[in-house]
């Protein structure tokens, strides 16, 4: 063998009947934890997800960690005394 072995991804067909790729499904995964797949979108990951352990696992991975992260960021109201300077200052680099 003169060629070393090249790792080849996980495939089988999707709930669609497509090909899965594994490299695919965790960037549908990152789609639909943004909230940017449609309903039917979403429910064929999932069944997909319930297909390959692998990508379920690295699924509750990225909704885990996304998860973990909302938690750490708190979302506060700007007052309109600040957003009326952010604009006069925005305002004023623009002309």
């Amino acid at each position: 063998m003169d060629q070393p072995l090249q790792p080849v991804p996980p495939t089988h067909a999707t709930a669609d009947g497509q090909s899965h790729k594994c490299e695919e499904t965790l960037k549908k995964v990152l789609l639909l934890l943004d909230h940017e797949l449609t309903d039917s979108e979403q429910r064929l990951l999932m069944v997909d997800l319930q297909r390959c352990e692998d990508c379920f696992r690295k699924y509750n991975i990225e909704k885990d960690f996304k998860d973990y992260m909302h938690g750490k960021f708190v979302k506060k109201a700007c007052t309109d005394k600040l957003r009326a300077q952010i604009q006069d200052i925005v305002s004023n680099q623009i002309n």
